[in-house]
């Protein structure tokens, strides 16, 4: 499996592009749309040269593609696109190692979706500090794992559709709640 299309623009939309290299809030040098290694897979340094979006878009599959396989990998529990692609997002910023060692992908394996879908919320720190780009990203993924995908293969067993649909509701109204609490602060 690959990630779709609405997984790459949810990596693209939270990692932002920027053509020449700097520190992400953990210290690690990261260049064009969070990539952390360049074409021949070294590790960046401040001193690569800066890439054009086209160049970024380039590195960015390349470092989707790892996080592909880690998923494929490390999961053994079936997945539809949208919790493969949510997966993959969260792989591509947290690493392949942290879903390794993670509870979310014991439960999973557990088959236990929704208790591994309460998991994205738990990682939002860098460096002992939660941080508000992070809790808005694992939202985001929490509500696109538990989302139902719109292709033909998606099925139609009207009381799975309505659990999911109830669970991008519930999250939809506690990132509603964060946010105006964190803008009345």
């Amino acid at each position: 499996m690959v990630i779709n299309e609405r997984g790459l623009a949810l990596i693209k939309e939270f990692e932002g592009y920027r053509s020449t290299p700097y520190r992400d809030p953990a210290g690690i040098w990261t260049i064009g749309y969070g990539s952390t290694y360049d074409k021949e897979g070294r590790r960046l340094t401040g001193e690569h040269s800066p890439v054009s979006r086209d160049e970024a878009t380039v590195l960015l599959k390349i470092g989707v593609g790892s996080a592909e396989r880690s998923v494929s990998r490390l999961i053994t529990a079936p997945l539809n696109e949208n919790q493969f692609s949510a997966l993959v997002s969260f792989t591509y910023n947290v690493g392949g190692g942290s879903l390794q060692r993670s509870t979310m992908r014991m439960l999973l394996n557990r088959l236990e979706y929704d208790n591994a879908a309460d998991e994205f919320s738990k990682w939002r720190k860098v460096g002992g500090r939660v941080l508000p780009g992070l809790v808005r990203r694992r939202a985001a993924e929490q509500a696109f794992f538990l989302s139902r995908p719109e292709d033909k293969n998606a099925t139609d067993d009207p009381h799975e559709r309505r659990r999911a649909d109830g669970h991008v509701s519930y999250v939809l109204r506690i990132l509603r709640a964060l946010m105006g609490r964190g803008a009345a602060r």
